[in-house]
Formats: C-alpha cells, structure tokens, sequence
C-alpha cells in the first residue's frame, strides 16, 4: 500500500465513524437535500488529514457559537443590545449562555426561548 492509499483510508475511518455520520456528514446532505457520499466526497476532497482529525473536536464548540447566534436573533437582542443598547453585550451574553446551558441540557429549544424571552422582559422592566 503506497502512501497516498494509506491516507485515503485514514480519511475514510474518519469519515465513517459513528460521530462524523451522525453530526455532521447526515445534517449536512439533509440540508444541502444530496447524498451523505455527495457530502462524504466534498469533505474528503477539500479537506486534509489533519483537518479531519481536529475538525470534530470543535463541532461542540461550533455548535454553541450557533446556539448563541440564533437565540441572539430570536430574542431580538439585533435591535435590543446592538441598536437600542437596551441591554449591554455582557448582560446578553449571560442571558445566552444560560439558555443554551439549558438547550444542552435537553430542554427544547422553543421553550427555552420563551423562557429566554421573559428573562429579557423581566430584565428590561427592571432597569
């Protein structure tokens, strides 16, 4: 086995762990509506082995940084920490963090932004 064979199937255990199917390489061809291969060759062609192996390891990370994007939206901090300057950004970065302890700790996220939403109101009228 040369040696451009023997990455290719080091890419490829990567790629078919249980972890890398179910986070990343399933959601993805969900979302792009291809192939999990279509996705599997998109990711073994444009990244390198050592992207591969240190890649997951940030995906939780990743996913927090989603987390908190999305609530900052939801919650409509766009208009209320960065426009109105309501709240200050580690006011809001508190509030988020809480609530995506929570989303991690299994509560739905709609819930979770309901709740979120009457912290903010409490915290508003309180100023």
């Amino acid at each position: 086995m040369d040696k451009n064979e023997k990455l290719k199937m080091m890419k490829n255990r990567i790629l078919d762990s249980y972890a890398w199917k179910r986070d990343v390489i399933v959601p993805l061809s969900e979302d792009f509506n291809v192939t999990t291969e279509e996705i599997e060759n998109v990711l073994f062609k444009d990244m390198d082995m050592s992207s591969l192996s240190n890649t997951f390891a940030t995906y939780e990370t990743a996913t927090v940084k989603c987390l908190l994007k999305r609530l900052h939206i939801d919650l409509n901090l766009c208009w209320i920490e960065d426009t109105l300057n309501l709240i200050s950004k580690k006011d809001s970065d508190n509030l988020k963090l809480n609530l995506v302890n929570e989303i991690n700790a299994g509560k739905e996220y709609n819930e979770v932004l309901k709740e979120g939403r009457e912290k903010l109101f409490n915290f508003l009228k309180n100023l």
